[in-house]
């Protein structure tokens, strides 16, 4: 095969995303960086059981744009071989582009909020310009033959892209890379969280918190991201220390539980633990005190 090819579509449950970063050669060979993500919410238990059909001029609509994208002519070489169509950037759409190329870079960097998965974020821009390409093609297949390749991609269909881009391939990469353990905080906060589950703590202090976690953090200072993480996501709040000898070494930094999270996390054996649990940060940030009496003022607190 001169151009070879391949596009791979799968849909999975959630339980196979966790886990592949770890798998040998999957993402240091560049796999896991090459796909887009998609990790919707489940709506079991929210669905409509009687859901009406898709409108027939929607469904026409569709089907009359991919027939036509299907007729497209191929161009060949004088050998009958194919011979690749180019699409080409208007200005505005160009300027967008590179305007979104120069705002990505720092973001990719050690510390950026992409910083941890360069891999898949190193191809965004390229993804992005592909997606440009696609709206405009879809756009424009219904004109002619000739139409998508002898018009510019314009800077509304650059600017589309670019939300497609920002706004859900971003957000859901790296939904996904967290479930695959990606971000070393993240998951050093759940397992912070395992083992504080059904223990019924209110308060514990970094240097407690570090001593039964010996085996996975070596210093007590790396608990410190995973810390950061717990508090910005409303499990644990920072406490004021109580005053000590200032001949003596200092205090430890001392955390607040989330009251509500305990209470969610206490292991009847008749009820499951609602979320939040250690699987996932949704849910702790900005519950009100009024929904547990031991909880009064957590959610005006903030991290």
């Amino acid at each position: 095969m001169a151009n070879p090819a391949l596009t791979i579509g799968l849909a999975v449950q959630p339980e196979v995303i966790r886990g592949l970063a770890g798998k040998p050669g999957f993402r240091g060979r560049g796999l896991l960086g090459r796909f887009s993500y998609g990790m919707p919410h489940s709506l079991v238990g929210y669905r409509d059981t009687n859901t009406p059909p898709v409108p027939d001029l929607v469904r026409a609509a569709y089907a009359a744009v991919v027939a036509a994208i299907l007729a497209l002519r191929p161009e060949t070489e004088a050998d009958g071989s194919p011979k690749p169509r180019r699409l080409t950037l208007g200005p505005a759409a160009d300027a967008a582009f590179q305007a979104f190329e120069r705002g990505l870079e720092p973001r990719l960097r050690d510390g950026g909020d992409l910083g941890h998965v360069k891999d898949w974020a190193s191809k965004l821009a390229g993804l992005v310009a592909r997606w440009a390409g696609l709206l405009h093609v879809a756009a424009l297949a219904e004109d002619g033959d000739d139409a998508p390749w002898e018009t510019p991609i314009d800077g509304a269909t650059m600017t589309a892209a670019i939300r497609i881009g920002t706004e859900f391939l971003v957000p859901h990469a790296l939904a996904a890379f967290t479930e695959m353990g990606a971000d070393p905080a993240v998951e050093d906060a759940r397992h912070i969280l395992r083992w504080l589950e059904g223990r019924g703590l209110t308060t514990i202090s970094r240097r407690d918190l570090h001593q039964p976690l010996r085996g996975r953090f070596e210093r007590v200072e790396q608990i410190d991201p995973a810390l950061a993480v717990l508090v910005e996501h409303g499990f644990l709040r920072r406490a004021p220390v109580p005053g000590g000898n200032p001949a003596h070494r200092p205090r430890s930094p001392l955390y607040e539980i989330n009251p509500l999270w305990v209470a969610q996390n206490t292991h009847n054996p008749q009820k499951p633990p609602d979320r939040p649990t250690s699987e996932g940060f949704e849910g702790c940030e900005g519950q009100k005190g009024a929904e547990s009496g031991e909880a009064e003022g957590w959610g005006e607190w903030t991290a």
